[in-house]
């Protein structure tokens, strides 16, 4: 077995991994999953994928994935793991290192909420009424709650994002202040979401694109304003 190939398959099936969450893995628990596949030297190597508690049940898990070519090796394969904890931090790792992948999740889904503000405007126009109806009552319905929401976006940062920002700033990030930078985050960010959906629930009853851009438009500029930074950034996030 080419020891090279192996590691690079082995790094490969661990980098996959860690892209899912705490949940889904722990689906490997007492089950794991193997299958075969033929490297880069033209040999089948197979590769088994598992988990198990690193200390009690629901607590961290350490996932492994070994690898073998069926001959020898089978009896000592090569393996690489690492451990992960109900929160999603990576545990045993180098701080840089999990704040890394924590700020690298955070700007994927920033991403991903970024690109549905332009698909909410096109499922308005598509599916908008052919004419336009009264949406005084709806639109000030709607006016209401994107300021409660404005409310609790900013209440948000105030209160988890900014703190969680200040902490890791003032002392050695640890997996707690990561994770804490990481949730606050997340949640800064989906808490914005809503406002673009108002502007599309404001299009289908009836309402202009008009009344339903202010909508889009502040989401956008609070997304956009939230980006999620690295601390070095001077910027607040």
């Amino acid at each position: 077995m080419n020891r090279e190939i192996a590691r690079t398959l082995i790094q490969r099936e661990l980098k996959t991994l860690r892209k899912s969450p705490y949940a889904e893995l722990t689906s490997l628990v007492d089950k794991g999953s193997t299958r075969r596949e033929t490297g880069q030297d033209g040999r089948e190597y197979q590769i088994e994928r598992q988990a198990v508690w690193d200390d009690r049940k629901g607590g961290n898990l350490r996932v492994v994935v070994a690898i073998d070519d069926g001959g020898v090796r089978a009896f000592m394969p090569l393996s690489g793991d690492f451990i992960i904890s109900p929160s999603g931090v990576f545990i045993g790792e180098t701080p840089q290192s999990s704040l890394h992948v924590a700020l690298k999740e955070a700007r994927i889904l920033h991403a991903a909420l970024l690109v549905t503000i332009p698909l909410y405007i096109y499922a308005g126009e598509t599916l908008s009424p052919a004419t336009g109806k009264d949406d005084t009552k709806i639109g000030l319905f709607l006016v209401a709650l994107a300021i409660l929401n404005t409310w609790s976006v900013l209440t948000t940062y105030r209160r988890r994002a900014q703190p969680a920002r200040v902490a890791l700033q003032s002392g050695t990030p640890d997996a707690k202040a990561i994770s804490r930078w990481r949730n606050a985050n997340i949640l800064l960010l989906v808490s914005c979401e809503p406002l673009a959906l108002y502007g599309f629930a404001l299009r289908l009853s009836g309402g202009t694109l008009l009344h339903s851009a202010p909508f889009y438009v502040w989401a956008l500029f609070l997304l956009v304003s939230f980006t999620p930074r690295r601390l070095s950034d001077k910027a607040n996030s």
